[in-house]
């Protein structure tokens, strides 16, 4: 069904574009993997010049929402098709190399959300929707631990999360994407200074009291809707945050 865009609008066209594809992602019109009609059906499925629709379609491909190929088209961006697999991790070590960690399941554990958690996940009051899953991970490098995360997702939008699921995965938001058709197309992230505390001496072989490196991610899917809110606990002595330009 054609959808003109409004011509009394105040965001540019290619905007009005932008939101039409990611309202149509978003219902599931265009799945992960999926091919997008071309630019001068979409020019007229929007009603609009095909120079707009690459100017909206430009801006998704830039942020890895949709991927051109040469000579193809444009597809709904694959996670598991990205080339490195940290590719939202900003933690470099002293010495600039990028962080590439393995990493090895700690726990699992399904319990109700705290009202902090509640809130930053957006979840509702009903008992139901603050069920969530909790999620240990113990990062190494060359079997030296530098870093455990905590990663908590909403049991609404992961039903039934098994050990299997998480031990297999080579990247997260592929496994996200792929089996719970869950789409991380952007990332919010804060940094703070904090104790390694018990968890952290535990995991991290350091003191409680020596400082780590503590950064907050929040990912979000289509419509700004948060689906899952991760810490990252970092050994503060080898490692640093670091946002390249464009990064």
């Amino acid at each position: 069904m054609k959808r003109h865009l409004a011509i009394a609008t105040r965001a540019p066209l290619y905007k009005e574009v932008e939101r039409g594809i990611m309202e149509r992602l978003a219902r599931g019109e265009w799945k992960p993997g999926d091919q997008l009609p071309t630019e001068p059906e979409l020019a007229e499925l929007f009603g609009v010049a095909v120079f707009t629709i690459r100017a909206g379609i430009q801006k998704l491909v830039e942020s890895g929402v949709l991927l051109r190929r040469q000579g193809k088209g444009t597809f709904v961006a694959l996670h598991s098709a990205r080339p490195f697999r940290n590719q939202f991790l900003r933690v470099f070590s002293n010495d600039g190399e990028k962080a590439d960690w393995d990493r090895e399941l700690i726990s699992i554990e399904r319990k109700k959300a705290s009202d902090e958690t509640a809130g930053i996940l957006q979840l509702r009051t009903a008992a139901a929707d603050r069920t969530v899953y909790e999620v240990m991970f113990l990062l190494e490098n060359e079997g030296t631990a530098v870093a455990f995360v905590e990663s908590t997702l909403p049991g609404k939008d992961f039903p039934h999360l098994t050990e299997t699921a998480l031990r297999s995965a080579e990247n997260l938001y592929a496994v996200f994407q792929e089996r719970f058709s869950v789409n991380v197309i952007r990332i919010e992230e804060r940094v703070r200074a904090a104790r390694a505390g018990r968890t952290g001496a535990k995991w991290l072989g350091v003191k409680a009291d020596d400082p780590i490196l503590r950064i907050e991610r929040v990912a979000y899917t289509y419509n700004d809707r948060p689906v899952e809110l991760r810490y990252y606990n970092v050994n503060a002595e080898h490692y640093c945050y670091f946002a390249p330009p464009g990064g």
